[in-house]
């Protein structure tokens, strides 16, 4: 197919000016679509990888279970938290982690 062929087919399918670059361009993105069934190459945002990187945890600021809040956070924050001696991995459950006196 020569050049003027080739630019005389573009111009009838299309309503806008197009060049032949973007005429190519956009014959080898539909090649490649079509070979790869339409899978897109992009990050993975759903839940199951968003949940892969954030940890829950029961955060409690006194010994009050009213205190404790659950919290979704990123896993090294939540290595941080863990150390406060009030919270603790998982949902609150209605009691705090704070260690109770005993006389």
């Amino acid at each position: 197919m020569d050049g003027k062929r080739f630019d005389a087919i573009v111009s009838g399918l299309s309503t806008k000016p197009v060049t032949r670059q973007h005429a190519i361009r956009g014959v080898l993105g539909g090649a490649v679509v079509a070979v790869t069934g339409g899978v897109a190459t992009q990050r993975d945002t759903t839940q199951a990888s968003i949940s892969k990187k954030h940890t829950t945890i029961c955060h409690c600021v006194t010994n009050d279970p009213t205190t404790c809040k659950t919290i979704r956070i990123r896993r090294w924050s939540a290595r941080k938290h863990l150390k406060h001696p009030c919270d603790y991995k998982g949902s609150c459950t209605g009691v705090s982690g704070c260690p109770t006196l005993r006389l």
